[in-house]
């Protein structure tokens, strides 16, 4: 007489799924916060470089301007609020310096990045006629 072979046990493994799926619900969690702070920074990056990019352009109009004039100025108070005004294309919290040594214009335009609130700065060297 032959013995039945009997079917394993089910019962061991009850449960297994369900700690796979929260395993899986754990690693796409973290998977997810990895994806909205990689996203946090390219967003604060990509503000940095349109601020980077608005100091240049208006350093340039400054030196258009002294340029045009014929005129070195060392006084950019005209220019503070053009700087600071952030409805006209100008930079939070901006200001600027003009620095002259003969020929040579030095200009330095100072912003805070909203983000972090450190002070950047963008600095332009020209020699005017």
């Amino acid at each position: 007489m032959t013995r039945p072979v009997c079917a394993p046990n089910p019962r061991p493994q009850g449960g297994f799924m369900l700690f796979e799926v929260l395993v899986a619900l754990l690693l796409f969690s973290f998977c997810l916060l990895g994806i909205v702070a990689m996203h946090t920074r390219v967003i604060s990056s990509s503000i940095d470089a349109q601020n980077r990019n608005r100091a240049a352009l208006l350093a340039n109009e400054m030196v258009s301007s002294m340029w045009l004039s014929g005129v070195n100025m060392t006084d950019c108070s005209a220019w503070e609020t053009r700087v600071a005004d952030t409805q006209a294309a100008g930079l939070p919290g901006g200001r600027c310096k003009v620095e002259l040594q003969g020929k040579t214009t030095k200009i330095t335009i100072y912003w805070k990045a909203p983000a972090n609130d450190q002070e950047s700065n963008y600095t332009t060297t020209v020699v005017l006629p």
